[in-house]
């Protein structure tokens, strides 16, 4: 089966496309258009998922750098995501006649996303919509249903290259950034329910030219989804976030929606 989705999104406060940037107190308007694709496969009898992600952005920042105000804009492609996921207890690859008999209960799974440093980058421009750097990002998580509700927790950890070419110096490197989240899921009818949930990050330090900068992350956030059926094939994904905590890196608001659209597997 495919899936195919459309989403613009709108964030506002101290918010940065890489979030390694030494800056802060920003603040910044950025909307994001974002074009997306999944499949998903039959891998050795086990349901998994490809997905591929391509933004775009364009917004406006305002700070003081060195002590001097200073407004700045950026128009362009950020760094696109591919994903591999992959179901190992719980769910069966099957297909549509299948679906009838199967009973969701608990499902253990977990998935690789790679972030490609592909996006607009200027190594002599402080705030870039790419990072110059690739961002490998293994996850695990587990999920179980109780009736209409459905509980989630997963963890995962972002790994980053270096980025050898940062705004003012030669090399740019940050620590593992470690999170976990935590959802509940409730389901109103077919197609249609609605989820909260919370998240946290711890690490992600800093170092310029090997010196350690004061970057460590302790970062909390809080997130609500709702998706809406249009038909049996085509659906609206309304989501928000909102940061709760946040030591260092980005501190913003978020609310996005998305046109969903699914085809093939018999459909």
């Amino acid at each position: 089966m495919n899936f195919g989705l459309l989403a613009y999104g709108y964030s506002n406060g101290n918010i940065l496309f890489d979030p390694s940037v030494p800056l802060e107190g920003s603040q910044g308007t950025v909307h994001t258009a974002t074009a997306g694709f999944v499949h998903t496969i039959d891998f050795f009898g086990m349901t998994g998922k490809v997905t591929a992600v391509v933004p775009f952005g364009w917004g406006d920042w305002e700070g003081d750098v060195d002590g001097e105000f200073r407004t700045t804009s950026r128009r362009g492609f950020a760094d696109p995501m591919v994903q591999f996921g992959l179901n190992f207890i719980g769910a069966p690859a099957t297909d549509l006649k299948g679906m009838r008999h199967y009973r969701e209960r608990t499902i253990v799974g977990g998935g690789l996303l790679v972030v490609m440093p592909l996006g607009q980058y200027d190594p002599d421009k402080l705030i870039n919509l790419g990072s110059n750097r690739w961002v490998f990002r293994p996850k695990i998580g587990i999920s179980h249903r109780i009736s209409r509700w459905v509980l989630e927790a997963m963890g995962s950890v972002r790994l980053f290259t270096d980025n050898t070419d940062p705004f003012g110096s030669e090399v740019l490197s940050q620590d593992p950034l470690w999170a976990l989240s935590v959802d509940a899921i409730y389901t109103v009818k077919p197609g249609l329910w609605v989820g909260v949930g919370a998240g946290m990050g711890r690490g992600g330090r800093t170092t310029v030219d090997g010196v350690p900068k004061d970057t460590y992350q302790r970062n909390g956030r809080l997130a609500a989804v709702l998706v809406y059926p249009l038909s049996r094939l085509h659906s609206l994904k309304l989501t928000w976030v909102d940061s709760v905590r946040t030591d260092r890196g980005t501190d913003f608001n978020l609310i996005s929606l998305a046109f969903q659209m699914r085809w093939g597997g018999g459909l």
